[in-house]
C-alpha cells in the first residue's frame, strides 16, 4: 500500500511518494487509500526536501485520523511535519498521542493554552515538552490554587524554564498558589489581572524573580506599599501596571527607584498617588499613565 493524498480544505493536496494509487473521495478532504500486494516504502528520497502541509483548515476531521496515522506508522519522516503543522486541538483530533509522535513533536512545542479542567490530563504532554516556556490559562474562572499547585507538579524542574505565564483573570488564585511560583527564576512576564486575592504575601514569592520585565497587577487592590518594596529587585523590569491599586501611595512607589529600565507605569484610579510623584518618574523618561 503506498501513494497517499493528504488534502485539507481549500488547498491543494499533497502527494506522497509510494507504490499504491491514490484515490480522492467524493467528499473532498478526506485521505483514501487503495491497497495493492506490495508494502508501503518506510522512506523516501522525495519526502528529504519536503518542508511544510498545505494550509488551510486548522483542524482536519476526525474521519482523516485512520488514514493519517496508517501513513505516519509506514512513513515516520512525515512525523516533524505534522507535528510543527497541527496545534494541540488538531493533534487530539487525529488521535496523535502515540510514543513516536511525542518524541518528535512534543518538543517543537514552546507554549500551550492549558485549560483548568484538563490539567489533569497533560502529564503526559509536559514531561515530553521539554521546551515550553509560555503557558497561558484557558477557562479561568475555575482555575484555583490547587490546579496551580497540580500545574507546576508537571512541569519539567517545576516551571524553572517558564518566562511567560498568563493567569489573568484566575480570581480564585491567593498568595498560597502564588507560593508554587518561587523556583520560576526565568520568568519575565507574569500576568496577574484580576487576580483580587493577591496581597503583599503574595508578591513576596515572586521576589526572586529578577529577570522580570513585565509584571501585570491590574485590579490587585490588596497591594500596598509593603508590596511593592517586594518587588525592588526587580531591575530589569520595563512595564509594570498597578491599576486600580489605591493603597499604594509617593512612598510606595520610593521603591521602584532600582527599576532602572523600567518604561510603562500604570497608575489609573491609585488615588494614594500625587502629581509631584508623577512628575518625578516622568522626568526619568517613563511614560506614566495617571488621571489625577
Amino acid at each position: 500500500m503506498g501513494n497517499y493524498m493528504i488534502k485539507r480544505q481549500n488547498s491543494a493536496p499533497l502527494a506522497l511518494p509510494g507504490d499504491a494509487a491514490v484515490e480522492q473521495s467524493p467528499a473532498g478532504d478526506r485521505c483514501t487509500r487503495r491497497a495493492r500486494s506490495a508494502p508501503v516504502a518506510r522512506s523516501s528520497p522525495v519526502l528529504t526536501g519536503l518542508r511544510e502541509l498545505p494550509r488551510g483548515r486548522e483542524t482536519p476531521p476526525a474521519d482523516v485520523a485512520p488514514d493519517l496515522l496508517f501513513l505516519l506508522d509506514r512513513l515516520p519522516e512525515l512525523m516533524p511535519l505534522i507535528a510543527s503543522e497541527f496545534d494541540l486541538d488538531a493533534a487530539k483530533a487525529l488521535r496523535l498521542t502515540n510514543k513516536a509522535f511525542r518524541e518528535v513533536g512534543a518538543s517543537r512545542f514552546t507554549g500551550a493554552d492549558v485549560p483548568a479542567t484538563e490539567i489533569g490530563n497533560m502529564a503526559q504532554f509536559f514531561s515530553d515538552a521539554a521546551n515550553i516556556s509560555t503557558l497561558r490559562i484557558t477557562d479561568k474562572g475555575n482555575f484555583s490554587d490547587q490546579g496551580l499547585t497540580r500545574l507546576i507538579a508537571m512541569l519539567p524542574d517545576s516551571g524553572a524554564k517558564i518566562s511567560r505565564l498568563d493567569l489573568s483573570g484566575c480570581h480564585q488564585i491567593t498568595d498560597a498558589g502564588l507560593h508554587n511560583l518561587k523556583g520560576m527564576t526565568a520568568m519575565q512576564s507574569l500576568d496577574l489581572r484580576y487576580c483580587g486575592r493577591v496581597t503583599d504575601t503574595g508578591l513576596g514569592h515572586l521576589s526572586g524573580m529578577t529577570a522580570m520585565k513585565m509584571l501585570n497587577l491590574f485590579g490587585c487592590s490588596k497591594i500596598t506599599n509593603t508590596g511593592l518594596g517586594r518587588l525592588s529587585g526587580m531591575t530589569a523590569m520595563q512595564s509594570l501596571d498597578l491599576f486600580g491599586c489605591n493603597r499604594i501611595t509617593d512612598a510606595g512607589l520610593g521603591h521602584l527607584k532600582r527599576m532602572t529600565a523600567l518604561q510603562t507605569l500604570n497608575l489609573i484610579i491609585c488615588t494614594g498617588i500625587s502629581e509631584t510623584q508623577v512628575r518625578q518618574l516622568r522626568a526619568r523618561g517613563i511614560w506614566v499613565h495617571w488621571l489625577g
